[in-house]
């Protein structure tokens, strides 16, 4: 129906969001992106728009699901670089350098919607969610979900904040400070969490994740945040704040089921637990699987 190329143009702009970047993965000039693309387009009698920055397409899909299945199949058996979405609080722990054999994603999404619909699609083979809490297996039953590990949600704070070096907090004694509100719809789970516990004031109009926009934000001294073992490494800023957990959340790879026993994958799952062990002792908190 369609090339490797053709199909490869199409799926590579819905996954990477612009043409330059899709021109690079292919190596060849965007010009030659957009013609590929268009190709594909009209072959399936598709169109695509933006929303929210994100491209989607309009149309029957059916033919072209067919067709990216046979394609995924390709990119496991070698023909093309398998494609890793990871997330950006992970990412330069556990895929520098990139595993071989496959090509990196934007590694800038805040929330786990856009990852899975990619997922579903088969426009990527693999995910690494940080948030493993978001995820319900039973809502997901064509995916295969390897846990890798468990770790904490912490409160956390600008290191110059008041309660920056008390010990024995309560959750009750952060009421009078100002804490972020999570993208809505980002991490639904998580959100309600919060919000039961009296969290989440200040909104943060994030469609993707940018250390400014959300770490940034603390530097004020006084608006509390949220953390994790590996963002504490990315910003030493930033310290957990001594009180429990807000709640108890994980990382895993995903994949589709019917590919999770290809080797490829089984490499993949391997190296990210080798790396991860390797990063665990610096790791507070965090329990590798």
């Amino acid at each position: 129906m369609v090339t490797l190329e053709e199909l490869s143009a199409l799926d590579l702009l819905v996954w990477h969001r612009n043409g330059k970047s899709a021109a690079g993965i292919s190596g060849c000039n965007q010009s030659t992106i957009s013609r590929r693309l268009s190709r594909a387009l009209e072959a399936f009698q598709l169109t695509m728009r933006r929303c929210r920055g994100e491209w989607e397409l309009e149309g029957p899909t059916l033919l072209l699901q067919m067709e990216r299945q046979l394609h995924q199949l390709g990119r496991l058996l070698g023909q093309e670089p398998l494609r890793l979405e990871i997330s950006p609080y992970v990412a330069p722990f556990l895929v520098r350098p990139a595993p071989p054999g496959w090509t990196l994603g934007t590694l800038d999404h805040f929330g786990v919607a856009q990852p899975l619909r990619l997922l579903h699609d088969r426009v990527i083979d693999a995910w690494v969610c940080d948030m493993a809490l978001e995820l319900d297996s039973e809502e997901l039953p064509e995916l295969r979900v390897l846990p890798l590990y468990r770790q904490p949600v912490l409160l956390a704070a600008d290191k110059e904040h008041p309660l920056a070096r008390i010990d024995g907090l309560s959750l009750a004694e952060f009421g009078r400070f100002p804490s972020l509100r999570l993208p809505e719809g980002a991490l639904p789970r998580m959100e309600a969490r919060l919000a039961a516990l009296g969290f989440g004031d200040v909104p943060v109009q994030l469609r993707r994740y940018d250390p400014a926009d959300w770490e940034g934000r603390t530097a004020d001294g006084v608006t509390l945040t949220y953390t994790t073992p590996f963002n504490r490494l990315l910003q030493p800023g930033l310290v957990p704040l001594r009180a429990a957990p807000l709640l108890q959340s994980g990382g895993c790879l995903l994949c589709r089921r019917d590919v999770a026993d290809h080797g490829a994958i089984e490499q993949l799952h391997g190296l990210l637990c080798s790396r991860l062990h390797h990063w665990s002792p610096r790791l507070e908190q965090l329990e590798p699987i």
